[in-house]
């Protein structure tokens, strides 16, 4: 979780790449499709394609365009609102700037989890769309899984980023010596 432009250029590709993903399968879909599936991977909800396609279109692009704001937005916030442990020490006036670029870094990053969670998902959904009898396979599964995962790694991380170090500390932000 180095550079904040990476992490931003991989948001931003994973938003055109589901784009893409959308319009690629849009034509291929039944004009009924299951859009909402049950634990057993069976379809419990149906939709026309028209109302998938801007339904998955919004979603991506909101989704896309709330993670891009969250690098942003915190700047503009009451401290109040922000959720960041130690926020006393880490708004400080010495360390605020570097605080949100790492901060933006770090939701980026989730927010890029995210949306390669969504493009996975609505993969499967399109695929199982292309079926007879529509169906889930075990893969989601392994897609929840490995986004839980992620998390768990993502919150320790932030966590340990943003302990609270002593006064002295002259090692340079978001780094460990």
């Amino acid at each position: 979780m180095k550079s904040k432009t990476l992490a931003l250029t991989i948001l931003v590709f994973l938003v055109l790449v589901s784009l893409v993903q959308i319009l690629y399968y849009y034509p291929r879909l039944p004009y009924r499709v299951a859009s909402h599936f049950g634990f057993n991977g069976k379809p419990d909800g149906w939709s026309s394609r028209e109302i998938f396609l801007i339904m998955n279109i919004a979603l991506v692009v909101f989704m896309g365009g709330l993670f891009w704001l969250s690098g942003w937005l915190p700047r503009k916030l009451p401290d109040s609102w922000i959720n960041l442990p130690h926020k006393d020490y880490w708004l400080a006036p010495e360390r605020r700037n570097a605080t949100f670029e790492t901060y933006a870094i770090y939701l980026y990053w989730f927010g890029n989890a995210t949306l390669l969670l969504f493009l996975f998902l609505f993969n499967s959904v399109y695929r199982a769309n292309l079926m007879s009898h529509p169906e889930f396979g075990q893969d989601v599964l392994i897609y929840f899984g490995l986004y839980i995962l992620f998390i768990i790694y993502w919150t320790v991380k932030f966590y340990r980023e943003f302990r609270v170090r002593p006064e002295n500390d002259t090692t340079s932000f978001g780094r460990r010596s």
